[in-house]
């Protein structure tokens, strides 16, 4: 079966998500035991993933232009977004926290 351009190809789809799922099941054990990595309630966590994935790996992989081939509105984005991203991941990781210790 042939995909049509706009459907992503699934080697691709499952690059984005292992580029998502591994750092958050890293962060997860290491903020424990690495006090200031969770400093900022998940921000710093979200900012490193930022550059990192955005700004590093991505352009180095081929999977995306570098930094400057982009308008500083589509990278604030990307910014915003690892940042709402850090602190949800914070927050959720907090709150599995506080139920184990309620039980």
């Amino acid at each position: 079966m042939r995909r049509s351009p706009s459907q992503p190809h699934p080697a691709g789809i499952a690059v984005h998500y292992a580029l998502g799922v591994v750092p958050g099941a890293l962060y997860a054990p290491l903020r424990r035991r690495l006090g200031g990595l969770s400093a900022g309630r998940g921000l710093l966590y979200g900012l490193g993933l930022f550059l990192v994935n955005d700004e590093l790996l991505a352009p180095a992989l081929g999977l995306a232009a570098g930094p400057t081939a982009y308008p500083w509105q589509a990278r604030a984005r990307g910014l915003a977004a690892h940042l709402v991203l850090g602190a949800a991941t914070d927050a959720v990781l907090g709150a599995a926290d506080w139920l184990d210790r309620s039980a």
